[in-house]
């Protein structure tokens, strides 16, 4: 009879998709738009202004980082605040 490997156990696996929080590395355009709060369109639109940028995973893939989303939304002004000008 063969010998049988074990499967890891779930601390052996590495979960290259997500942190250490579980949270993703990167969203799909229609995934940041959900996270936002924003239109898919509007993804798109910020991409295009360079307000957000992108990575590209092969032709058809288009990543956002965490990070990028986050940065993008620290540089919105918050609501409540008195204006600058």
């Amino acid at each position: 009879m063969p010998a049988t490997t074990a499967a890891p156990a779930a601390a052996d696996v590495v979960d290259l998709d997500h942190d250490e929080a579980g949270q993703p590395l990167a969203y799909r355009p229609a995934d940041a738009a959900r996270v936002l709060g924003v239109h898919r369109a509007t993804i798109y639109e910020l991409l295009n202004s360079g307000e957000l940028t992108a990575r590209k995973a092969g032709a058809r893939t288009t990543l956002i980082p965490r990070a990028e989303l986050q940065r993008y939304l620290d540089s919105l002004p918050t609501w409540g605040e008195p204006d600058d000008g």
